[in-house]
């Protein structure tokens, strides 16, 4: 499957964050898309649901991923 994979470039890559809430935040995205493609909240619910994603930590989990990105590429 070499010629059809998609890498991940941020596998390789750590957050604190992430281990300390990945299980929350993915829950709480998780929650908000099947909550979004059943009908029960609509886009500015999921907006909402996402804001919540970002205060629980989604904010610092993406700056700590793009800081390591970013160093992983100056080596």
């Amino acid at each position: 499957n070499l010629d059809i994979v998609v890498p991940n470039p941020g596998e390789p890559l750590y957050s604190a964050t992430y281990t300390e809430k990945g299980a929350q935040l993915d829950t709480i995205a998780a929650d908000a898309r099947i909550k979004f493609i059943v009908g029960k909240i609509d886009e500015a619910g999921f907006q909402a649901d996402m804001d919540l994603w970002k205060k629980s930590g989604g904010d610092e989990y993406v700056k700590e991923m793009n800081e390591a990105y970013a160093a992983s590429q100056q080596k």
